[in-house]
């Protein structure tokens, strides 16, 4: 490993100032001084002056002239010589490349161009040369000269809003990013901060910077940044829910590292966090192992690890078939607390351990006695990767590991008729149902079914007219957007559902309904309740009582979906499911009726051929010109 940041800049990083000697002797390195003080010769003067190649205002460095470290390459770089007072630069990327290949052939190793940034990094390099720092290679002069060339280089350099925009927009983990970041920390802690403070807040984050933050705190780890522990400290008291979104499969093992490279209060800190009540099962969970470690790694008195879990377990702090008691378990065995063995026997009784094999617990027996043996043997708890974050990509190995198992696949609509992919429908759901929003507002499932009347009915309803509904009726509903990115991301998904709902429409395979499956007889009643309302937008479909009594049989479907009090009885399972399995014809079949372009559902009887002329009575008994009513009402509904 090569150290990215200035030798003695944290007493705790692993690679501090060594003295070690020079790997040149004294009258040989005066000797290459002195030949290289001379002027260069015809075919060096040559390559400085090209075009392609032109260094006249490379920058100078102090660097050990070693020649038979670079007999490889095209012949300008073949002969390239480096002493203690310059260094020629090759700007274009081609012979950056040619470096690269140099070094690796040389010394085995490749460096990234992100692993020396900041503003310290000449005189990191510098001492590194100088022989008074350890960089993994000693004595390596190629190695030196790219670090050099790619610490200096401005177009290999990345800003810190670069860092920012990597960690926010990119698809895999940036890994780059992250550690050019990690030199960036104190800027990059602002924010972070602010973003963390947000989530506190109750703000729902718009993906970008839910990234952002996630990968954010692990840079933050790896450069040991206690100042964000007291806002870590808060998100451990979030809803689980919270947790998961932010953190994803990975969160119990990730807010451990975190916590273990971030906290900075007093020991009795972290007990406390894990008898708080307001502390869901997942951070519960990483508590217990960040506590097991510190007592392992001489942090944290073993005596007050076992107080925790043994108040924990005797006043049972979490639920029979919460998965904190999974943490306990862990914790107690990886500590080697022996005298707990008889309250983990009682453990194993609860619901949550009902799955647990003899074989499961023959492996917490095994470890628990390898820790009392060596209470200092960290080897179980590094193989399962909780430890302190040294290197950020390495600490998110696992976010690689799903991506290549593909497990990114559930980022994409299953269907894509949906318009929106699984996570843009569960981060709406969520949005709808955040403290940014009030009470009053529809449900997901709702809007779902109030679209789709909107679009289905005979009249075209503009977006100005219904959107106050959304939110609880008024102007004064409308949510507490955090940022103007937040309402287009927001309104963007909106205008998606919609379209999808429209084009499905129109082309006679609607869009799966947006229905949670409660399993009882809730199950479409938010999507039924959304599409009534959405009926009553229609001014023509109460013009009279004869359409209100046609349109009353064509959703007599949706009104049994609606419940006893909008349907006058109750329905059984049954009938329920078929109603739901029959949405898709239902929908149709009421599009067909309310507007004659529209296209009929399959297995819709013919209609009989009438012919009705654009200045006749409409057929449907509204009493006006059909041209002024279903004939001018356009083929198809309205597209955002």
């Amino acid at each position: 490993m090569r150290c990215s940041r200035p030798a003695g800049h944290c007493s705790s990083h692993p690679h501090r100032r060594l003295q070690r000697s020079s790997p040149f002797p004294e009258t040989l390195r005066s000797q290459l001084t002195d030949r290289a003080q001379r002027s260069p010769p015809k075919w060096e003067r040559s390559w400085r002056t090209g075009s392609a190649l032109a260094a006249r205002s490379a920058p100078r460095y102090r660097l050990p002239y070693r020649p038979e470290a670079c007999s490889c390459g095209p012949p300008g770089l073949r002969r390239l010589r480096w002493n203690r007072k310059h260094a020629m630069i090759a700007e274009s990327q081609r012979h950056r490349q040619t470096l690269t290949r140099c070094t690796t052939k040389f010394t085995g190793r490749t460096v990234s161009r992100t692993s020396v940034s900041g503003s310290s990094a000449a005189e990191t390099w510098a001492s590194i040369a100088d022989g008074s720092t350890e960089c993994g290679v000693p004595g390596d002069a190629p190695l030196l000269m790219q670090l050099c060339i790619l610490a200096h280089d401005p177009g290999n350099r990345m800003t810190l809003d670069d860092i920012i925009h990597e960690l926010r927009t990119s698809t895999g983990v940036p890994k780059e990013a992250m550690r050019a970041g990690v030199a960036e920390a104190p800027a990059l802690r602002l924010r972070i901060d602010a973003l963390a403070a947000k989530l506190v807040d109750g703000v729902w984050l718009v993906p970008e910077d839910e990234q952002l933050l996630f990968y954010g705190l692990n840079v933050l780890a790896a450069e040991r940044d206690t100042a964000i522990w007291p806002r870590l400290a808060d998100i451990l008291k979030l809803p689980d829910a919270d947790i998961d979104r932010t953190f994803g499969d990975g969160a119990v093992e990730t807010l451990a590292r975190l916590i273990l490279s971030c906290h900075a209060g007093a020991p009795s800190e972290l007990p406390a966090l894990v008898a708080d009540p307001a502390v869901d099962w997942r951070a519960k969970w990483a508590l217990f192992q960040a506590i097991a470690r510190l007592a392992i790694d001489g942090r944290i008195d073993r005596a007050l690890v076992a107080n925790t879990l043994s108040r924990f377990e005797r006043e049972e702090m979490a639920d029979e078939d919460s998965l904190a008691w999974i943490g306990w378990i862990d914790a107690m065995s990886h500590a080697g607390l022996a005298d707990l063995e008889p309250a983990l026997h009682r453990v194993w009784q609860k619901r949550v351990c009902a799955h647990h094999t003899d074989a499961d617990r023959a492996e917490t027996l095994r470890i628990l006695a390898a820790a009392v043996a060596d209470p200092n043997d960290s080897h179980e708890l590094d193989r399962h990767g909780i430890r302190a974050i040294d290197d950020p990509v390495e600490a998110l190995r696992w976010v690689e590991r799903i991506q290549e198992m593909g497990s990114g696949e559930g980022d994409h609509a299953s269907d894509p008729r949906m318009g929106l992919t699984e996570y843009e429908v569960d981060w709406l759901c969520g949005f709808l149902t955040s403290r940014q929003v009030r009470d009053t507002a529809m449900s997901l499932e709702m809007v779902d079914g109030f679209f789709t009347a909107l679009i289905a009915g005979p009249d075209a309803i503009r977006p100005s007219t219904y959107l106050d509904a959304i939110w609880g009726g008024a102007e004064r509903d409308a949510p507490a957007f955090d940022t103007k990115e937040q309402a287009e991301y927001v309104m963007g998904l909106l205008m998606r559902r919609w379209n999808a709902i429209a084009e499905g429409i129109m082309i006679g395979d609607p869009a799966p309904a947006l229905i949670i499956d409660f399993g009882d007889t809730l199950t479409g009643q938010d999507w039924a309740d959304g599409f009534l309302l959405g009926l009553d937008y229609h001014e023509s479909l109460a013009a009279s009582g004869k359409i209100e009594k046609h349109t009353d049989r064509l959703i007599e479907p949706i009104l049994a979906l609606a419940g006893p009090e909008v349907y006058g009885s109750r329905i059984s399972a049954s009938r329920r499911e078929k109603i739901l399995d029959d949405l898709p014809d239902t929908i149709l079949r009421c599009a067909a009726a309310w507007r004659p372009g529209a296209v009929a559902a399959p297995g819709t009887a013919p209609a009989r051929s009438v012919k009705v002329g654009r200045n006749d009575p409409c057929p449907c008994g509204s009493g006006k010109k059909y041209k002024k009513c279903c004939g001018g009402s356009g083929a198809g509904p309205v597209v955002h």
